[in-house]
């Protein structure tokens, strides 16, 4: 007995899309099941760095930027990123009050 429809899948075959959800719903758990922000909190590190910039100064620098056509914006953030001058991130953590790990 033929048990395939007429467009030629077996009437039995899940869609290929289950197989896709087992898949997502598998990632999901096992993702959840990894965190690169433990629960056991070290208080000798900072979980922001509260204090670098006043929340007022960041809020009206975010409102600036809103408010900028894209040349301006591309301008006034992706360019600084490609500065030869602007120190890395190393120095940078060099110069913050903590001992980074690695």
């Amino acid at each position: 007995m033929n048990t395939a429809k007429p467009n030629g899948r077996n009437k039995n075959a899940k869609p290929p899309r289950a197989k896709h959800d087992r898949l997502f719903q598998s990632a999901e758990r096992l993702a959840s099941d990894f965190s690169l922000f433990p629960n056991a909190e070290n208080p000798s590190v900072p979980h922001n760095l509260e204090g670098l910039l006043a929340e007022k100064a960041i809020d009206r620098r975010s409102e600036q930027l809103r408010k900028l056509n894209v040349d301006r914006y591309v301008h006034e953030t992706v360019a600084p990123v490609e500065d030869p001058t602007r120190p890395s991130a190393r120095a940078v953590l060099r110069r913050l009050p903590w001992v980074v790990l690695r």
